[in-house]
């Protein structure tokens, strides 16, 4: 029967699961990762991981999440203060090259990892998590609009784009790897170029 642990041990041992998923994902993707590799890089038992997790899916959906949180800081803290069609930009960019940034994400990318991941989890887990997004996207779009900025766009469309972003990266060998960088630029300036339209009265405004 698995020990039972202090919370001070529960807290360190959840951090070391976490740690050897990072680890271990990026190398063997989500399939071949194994719940005994996870468990024996924490220094625990295989049985005793499922006190923390109910899966080894389950640890990875937590360090997604954990990339996320981190991922909405640093574009918070990015669009603090800049110029509002510098902004946009801004974020534009970063929608297409967060895989890049992130290991896990990478791996997520890659054909039938994905698939691997959400075949075992509830699907409502990635229907909230989605609704999130749209959600923080809005707060982000919402006062730019309210200024004039992207004029003659949905929001509930236009915070949707991070999805079609990380598709292309799923797409990366159809696009071709001698060309997927360059069409990645493209597509992020070309929309950036459109996002970043203003209202003629609000333009005519502007000191």
């Amino acid at each position: 029967m698995p020990k039972a642990f202090t919370d001070d041990e529960r807290e360190a041992i959840r951090a070391r699961l976490r740690l050897a998923a990072r680890e271990l994902v990026p190398t063997l993707g989500v399939r071949r990762t194994r719940v005994s590799e996870l468990a024996r890089a924490a220094g625990i038992s295989k049985g005793a991981f499922y006190l923390f997790y109910a899966s080894k899916e389950a640890l990875l959906v937590e360090v997604l999440l954990e990339d996320e949180a981190a991922a909405r800081a640093e574009v918070t803290a990015t669009l603090d203060g800049v110029d509002r069609q510098e902004a946009i930009a801004t974020l534009v960019h970063l929608w297409f090259s967060a895989v890049q940034r992130y290991p896990v994400l990478q791996v997520l990318a890659q054909p039938g990892e994905m698939d691997a991941l959400l075949g075992v989890l509830p699907p409502e887990t990635l229907a909230e998590a989605l609704a999130d997004d749209d959600r923080f996207f809005l707060g982000l779009l919402a006062p730019l609009q309210a200024e004039g900025w992207l004029d003659g766009v949905d929001l509930a469309t236009v915070v949707r784009l991070p999805r079609v972003a990380f598709a292309l990266h799923q797409s990366r060998a159809l696009v071709g790897e001698d060309r997927f960088e360059a069409v990645s630029a493209l597509l992020a300036e070309s929309l950036a170029l459109r996002l970043a339209r203003r209202s003629p009265d609000d333009a005519e405004q502007t000191p």
